[in-house]
């Protein structure tokens, strides 16, 4: 059975709903610090290509197709049909090419055990706000990966909304959601109606990371302190400006008070496979 053939991913269907519309590929085409950031990021600590990736969640190939450019062989593995079709036709009008490209479940991937040196979830542990299904997506990365293999997995900050609705001038009218987010970690979208995903307080996701096999666990600053795009569009116009931006926000991205702070963060944690879980 192929994997077009395979039963539809359960999804919340209001989640589901929202990336139905095709809109994240282009997402980061508008946030260009979030994206060089985290390349930076995975430039530092990656294994030399061609190493194996796992991109799980990874939406229609962000990351995929840069990483593959660059010599890694990388499997994308996404819960939305619309991405993977996406992803598909950005191969079938350029010369790059993933290893594979299939519809899947990050709480249960159907790949052999140790088979990657890299899992990449840039997305399952912020869009599952149950805490089970978040260890389920955490115990099946460590099992895909190899001795030594690398986890990334980015998180949001509990404080991001907070901080945006400061930045945007909207505090008054979304107090409420933020007080709810502050005391749960639960993301309410106010626009859609439904709630969004799970935010973490940096510790609270080096922990739930530490507590399903992975070891020697760093939680990074993405963007930062950074709020204000007008700011980050008038660098990104010189590019001498931009490199020496982004190479200040690499010396703080492992300071505790700036993790906080930036909107995305990432964990960085490796596996040994004494550990049985």
């Amino acid at each position: 059975m192929s994997d077009r053939d395979k039963p539809k991913i359960l999804l919340d269907p209001s989640i589901e709903k929202y990336y139905a519309e095709g809109k994240e590929k282009d997402r980061l085409a508008s946030n260009q610090l979030e994206k060089d950031r985290t390349l930076k990021i995975l430039k530092k600590y990656l294994p030399p290509a061609p190493a194996v990736i796992l991109d799980i969640g990874g939406a229609a190939g962000a990351y995929a197709f840069p990483l593959t450019e660059v010599g890694y062989k990388v499997h994308l593995i996404d819960p939305v049909s619309v991405h993977i079709e996406q992803a598909r036709a950005y191969e079938q009008s350029t010369s790059v090419h993933l290893e594979s490209c299939t519809i899947g479940d990050a709480r249960n991937i159907e790949k052999e055990d140790g088979c990657a040196d890299v899992v990449l979830l840039f997305g399952p542990l912020y869009h599952l706000i149950d805490k089970a299904d978040r260890v389920k997506v955490l115990r099946e990365a460590y099992r895909l990966l190899k001795p030594n293999g690398i986890l990334f997995a980015v998180g949001i900050s509990r404080f991001a909304s907070l901080m945006d609705s400061l930045y945007k001038e909207v505090f008054s009218s979304k107090k409420q959601v933020i007080e709810k987010e502050l005391a749960t970690g639960i993301h309410h979208k106010v626009s859609e109606g439904f709630d969004f995903g799970y935010l973490h307080t940096p510790s609270e996701l080096k922990e739930e990371i530490r507590q399903n096999g992975f070891q020697s666990c760093s939680v990074l600053a993405i963007e930062g302190p950074v709020w204000h795009k007008g700011i980050m569009e008038n660098l990104y116009r010189d590019q001498n400006a931009w490199e020496e931006f982004l190479t200040i926000l690499e010396t703080i991205e492992s300071e505790e008070s700036v993790v906080g702070a930036s909107g995305h963060m990432m964990a960085v944690a490796k596996v040994h496979k004494e550990y049985i879980l």
